[in-house]
C-alpha cells in the first residue's frame, strides 16, 4: 500500500529501515549492494536524460563491473547482474513516460529545478530555502521569523518546522539538532553490539532507524537535497499520532537496553 499510494516519504523510510536490518541479520553486504544496484542504474540514466550527461551511466557501469570482478562472484552471477543493470538503464525512458504518473514526474522535475514553477509546484521548496537562508548563523530571534509570520512558508508547524527553526534560531540550532540525533544513534548502536538476543537487537535497530531517518530525510527535504515529502520530525513536528509512535519506540528502546544487557 505504501508504494501504491503517492507517499514517497514513507516509502523512503521503510527502505531505510530494511537495508540496515538486513545487514545486521548477517546478510552478505555485497549481496545487498547487488540488490540496490538496479535502482542506481535507473537513477543514473534518468539524471543523464535530464542533463545530457550519459557518461555518468557509463562510469557507473564500469564501477559496477569492477566491483563484480573484485568481489570474485561467479561468472554467471557477474553476467546476469550486469545484464539486469543494463536492462534497467535502458528501460528508464519507458518507466519515465509510461509507468510513472504525472505527479511522480512533477515531483522529480521540480525537485531538480523548482524555479520552473515558483508559484505552484516549486513554491514550497523555494520558500523553505528562503527561510533557512535568511536566518543565517544565529537566526532572527524566536518568534521573529517573517516567512512564518507572513504565511509564506506552508505547513510550517510540521513538515517545514526545521525551516522555521533555521530562520528564527539560525543554522547553529539546526546543527545542534543534527548533533543530538547523531549522539542518540551512537548511543543506541553502542548498546546494540552488546545485546545477544537477535530479535531485540533488530527491534532496537529498527526503532532507532525510524527516528533517525525521519530527521535526516526532513532536513534533506527542506534544504533541497531530496524531493518535498510530508515527513515529520520526531518530537519536534506538530502531530499527536507520530509523537505517540515515537514515544512508544523510545519506550521500547529503553526497555530493551534495561532488560537485555
Amino acid at each position: 500500500m505504501v508504494f501504491i499510494q503517492p507517499d514517497l516519504g514513507t516509502a523512503i523510510v521503510y527502505l531505510s529501515i530494511i537495508i540496515p536490518m538486513i545487514f545486521w541479520s548477517n546478510f552478505n553486504a555485497k549481496l545487498i549492494l547487488l540488490m540496490i544496484a538496479p535502482a542506481f542504474s535507473l537513477i543514473t540514466v534518468a539524471f543523464a536524460e535530464s542533463y545530457d550527461y550519459l557518461f555518468i551511466f557509463y562510469i557507473w557501469m564500469v564501477l559496477l563491473l569492477l566491483f563484480l570482478f573484485y568481489s570474485r562472484f561467479k561468472i554467471l552471477t557477474i553476467f546476469s547482474n550486469f545484464t539486469i543493470n543494463i536492462l534497467c538503464g535502458l528501460s528508464a525512458p519507458f518507466i519515465w513516460s509510461s509507468v510513472l504518473k504525472e505527479h511522480h514526474r512533477n515531483r522529480i522535475l521540480f525537485f531538480i529545478d523548482p524555479f520552473k514553477d515558483p508559484l505552484d509546484k516549486g513554491y514550497q521548496a523555494i520558500q523553505s530555502w528562503i527561510s533557512i537562508g535568511s536566518g543565517g548563523m544565529w537566526g532572527k530571534g524566536l518568534g521573529n521569523g517573517t516567512q512564518k509570520s507572513l504565511n509564506f512558508l506552508p505547513v510550517k508547524d510540521s513538515d517545514f518546522i526545521v525551516s522555521v527553526i533555521g530562520e528564527e534560531l539560525g543554522f547553529i540550532m539546526i546543527l545542534f539538532l543534527l548533533i543530538t540525533i547523531i549522539t542518540f544513534i551512537y548511543w543506541t548502536l553502542e548498546y546494540l553490539v552488546k545485546i545477544e538476543n537477535k530479535f531485540s537487537s533488530l527491534l532496537l535497530l529498527g526503532c532507532a532507524t525510524v527516528i533517525f531517518m525521519h530527521m535526516i530525510i526532513n532536513m534533506a527535504m527542506v534544504s533541497g537535497l531530496l524531493p518535498i515529502t510530508g515527513l515529520p520530525v520526531a518530537f519536534i513536528s506538530y502531530g499527536g499520532s507520530f509523537f505517540l509512535s515515537c514515544s512508544i519506540m523510545i519506550g521500547l528502546i529503553n526497555n530493551i537496553i534495561n532488560n537485555q544487557i
